[in-house]
């Protein structure tokens, strides 16, 4: 396993440096294909972490809520459909930040993208590539 994670470091490393998906490939002996499951991986690793909070309105109501309750949906049945307790959903509903994973979650009963209700620390939608 950490033979892997030094390997994929190193793939990440020259990727970075300008070197190209063959050449790399080429030098360490693996296919453009395993490099591409490689960048996919570690992107989603690196989103994944990311903190996102509830955009709001112009009036303070944060998008989830308003959705929510447009739906005719409580917070226990938004929660049971994720598998989320009600309380920690409560506490998003009210802004409190959460990962990009947990976002992503939440949004998809919906039908809507992440970015739809929340927002990135640096105000980009939650569902933009690097956000």
């Amino acid at each position: 396993m950490a033979h892997m994670a030094e390997r994929t470091k190193q793939i990440i490393s020259q990727l970075a440096n300008g070197d190209t998906q063959a050449a790399v490939a080429r030098e360490l002996r693996i296919s453009r294909q395993r490099i591409h499951q490689i960048i996919h991986q570690e992107h989603r690793r690196a989103t994944d972490i990311l903190l996102v909070e509830p955009r709001r309105n112009e009036y303070g109501v944060t998008m989830l809520q308003m959705m929510r309750v447009g739906r005719g949906w409580s917070l226990a049945h938004l929660a049971c459909l994720i598998g989320m307790s009600p309380a920690w959903l409560c506490r998003i509903e009210k802004g409190k930040k959460t990962k990009l994973r947990n976002a992503r979650r939440i949004a998809e009963p919906f039908g809507v993208p992440p970015g739809v209700l929340f927002v990135a620390d640096d105000d980009r939608p939650a569902d933009l590539p690097g956000a």
